[in-house]
Parts: structure tokens; C-alpha cells; sequence
């Protein structure tokens, strides 16, 4: 079941992006109908091998990819090192430290991203500025490094299944107002983590485990 859910978001997300109906895919790969496409978007069934080749070549992505099959479930813990220049031109180096994790639903698969600093402060500076400039530079980062396929256009009617839990350290007077500024200007799913929607406990437990705790847990998911 887990993979068939990250198949039908991740196929979803995609076909959003391309701007392409459930019809012209369908006629583009090969299938008899729409209804087909809708049925893997609302994982009610899987493609077969030859359809997920046809995908994989018409979105010019991997099979993995479209199976959703990130890096991260298998290796959920992790650091980097980032350099990025400000608005004004100057060099910022620091460190995140991330953690991937599943959120335990009975009826919707979810993800997360937990991303701390280390060392610096720019997740700070996204969350005291009054523009989308460090955030872009974030989420930019974390496409190439991650491979995680976040939309910067915020006109895209994208879905991800990767929610981007930000460690807050700054010392913003409105958070939630920053978080709704931040999500209102991309695509991205961010959300601040002392404000996300009851799961604050879940994430905290779920940070406290060793990596090899995590991956089982994930593993368990997969199966």
C-alpha cells in the first residue's frame, strides 16, 4: 500500500506540473481511457511495468523517482553544509542537520523534513525577513541536494508529499503569520515546528530515536 500512495502523489504532482489533463497523459502513454489515470492518482490500483516505463519516459524521470522511492527512506538522517549569499551580497556558511520521518495515519500517508541549523543562521533570517529571497535560496538548496522536487512557482497547483518542518530559533514575534507569508509565496509544503497542527509530540519522540529506530520504522511502512 505505501508505495502505491507515494506512486499516486507523486504522479499527481507531476502531471499538475506538466500542465497536462488525464486524457492527453492517458493518450500519451498508451492507456484506453482517463479513468485509468484517475484510479492511479486515487491509489486504487498500480500501473504495470511497460505503463511505468512509458511514465518514466514521458516525464523524463527514474522509475525509482516516480516510485517514489526517495534516499531519504533509507537513509533518514543527515547533515549539510550550505553556502549561500545574502541580498547584500555576502557569503553565509553554515550547517543543517535533517531528519526524514513518516507520520503514522491510518488513511494518509504524509512525510516530513525536519531541518535544524547547526551552525549559522539562515533558516533565522528566513523567518525574521519580510521577502521569499533566503527561502527560495532554502528550497533551491534542498532540490539539489535532496532531490526532493519542490515547486518554486507558487501558481503551480502542485501536491508534495514531503512536508518542510522548519526549527524555529529566531526570535520572530509572529511566527504563524511568517509561516502563512512563506507558504502563500511558493508551492512548498513548510510548516514551523512548534505550530504543526498537533504533531509537535509525534515529531519530537520520533527526533529522540537513533537512525537505525527510524529506518525500521519507515521500513515498516514499506512493507
Amino acid at each position: 500500500m505505501f508505495p502505491k500512495i507515494f506512486f499516486a502523489q507523486e504522479l499527481k504532482r507531476l502531471r499538475a506540473n506538466a500542465n497536462i489533463s488525464m486524457q492527453n497523459l492517458a493518450d500519451a502513454i498508451g492507456l484506453k481511457n482517463k479513468g485509468t489515470v484517475s484510479q492511479f492518482e486515487n491509489g486504487i490500483t498500480g500501473p504495470a511495468s511497460d505503463t511505468l516505463i512509458a511514465l518514466s519516459r514521458y516525464f523524463n524521470i527514474s522509475i525509482d523517482s516516480l516510485l517514489g522511492h526517495t534516499p531519504l527512506l533509507y537513509h533518514p538522517d543527515g547533515m549539510l553544509e550550505y553556502r549561500f549569499l545574502d541580498m547584500e551580497g555576502i557569503l553565509q556558511e553554515g550547517t543543517f542537520c535533517y531528519s526524514f520521518g513518516v507520520f503514522p495515519l491510518p488513511h494518509l500517508t504524509s512525510y516530513f523534513l525536519y531541518l535544524e541549523e547547526t551552525k549559522g543562521d539562515w533558516i533565522s533570517k528566513i523567518l525574521l525577513s519580510k521577502g521569499q529571497f533566503e527561502f527560495l535560496a532554502l528550497i533551491g538548496f534542498l532540490n539539489d541536494q535532496l532531490h526532493l522536487g519542490y515547486s518554486l512557482n507558487k501558481e503551480t497547483n502542485s501536491v508534495h508529499r514531503v512536508n518542510l518542518v522548519l526549527q524555529d530559533n529566531s526570535e520572530s514575534l509572529n511566527p504563524l503569520q511568517r509561516y502563512k507569508e512563506l507558504k502563500s509565496g511558493t508551492a512548498c509544503p513548510v510548516v514551523l515546528s512548534e505550530i504543526f497542527g498537533g504533531y509537535e509530540n509525534f515529531i519530537r519522540d520520533y527526533l529522540s530515536w537513533d537512525t537505525l529506530h527510524k529506518k525500521k520504522f519507515i521500513a515498516n511502512w514499506l512493507e
